[in-house]
């Protein structure tokens, strides 16, 4: 689901709201609660959308990747289940820089998948390695460390 769902939420009433989402989504039903939205699908679509959005990680890394200001990041694996991703970068790699934001974005884009899996407790592990020498550069776990990363990427001298 896109964050221009909640924008749209905020100006619809809950039963256009819904109609949107079943359409939109293939969901059998939508119920908006309070501030909570309930949806019911079946397992085959369920499963359709969790591979749409690995789908949408594996993108997210591919661009990652190209992008020209985070040619630091080398290289990014993750797991099959989307729990791990396993980073390589030059030894210059920062978590106050765009690659580390870019990085964050991929542990959130992870616990969303869990979210949806219905795996919320899910961690998700951040391993940044120098890709020469393949030592650690830095490690997150996602949620337990991220306090910690915010306020180590809003230092000037992180690393």
């Amino acid at each position: 689901m896109d964050t221009e769902d909640d924008d749209e939420k905020a100006t619809q009433s809950p039963e256009d709201y819904c109609a949107k989402i079943i359409k939109k989504y293939g969901v059998t039903s939508c119920v908006v609660e309070t501030d909570d939205v309930r949806l019911t699908m079946t397992k085959t679509r369920h499963e359709e959308l969790l591979a749409e959005m690995r789908s949408e990680i594996d993108e997210t890394i591919q661009e990652i990747l190209k992008d020209e200001d985070c040619q630091d990041i080398k290289d990014i694996q993750c797991d099959d289940d989307v729990t791990a991703f396993t980073v390589k970068a030059d030894s210059g790699y920062s978590t106050a820089s765009k690659s580390g934001v870019a990085l964050l974005g991929l542990c959130l884009s992870g616990a969303l998948y869990h979210d949806f899996a219905n795996t919320p407790d899910q961690k998700i592990t951040l391993q940044v390695n120098d890709a020469a020498s393949g030592s650690q550069i830095s490690r997150m776990v996602y949620p337990d460390d991220f306090q910690d990363w915010l306020q180590t990427s809003a230092s000037p001298k992180a690393n």
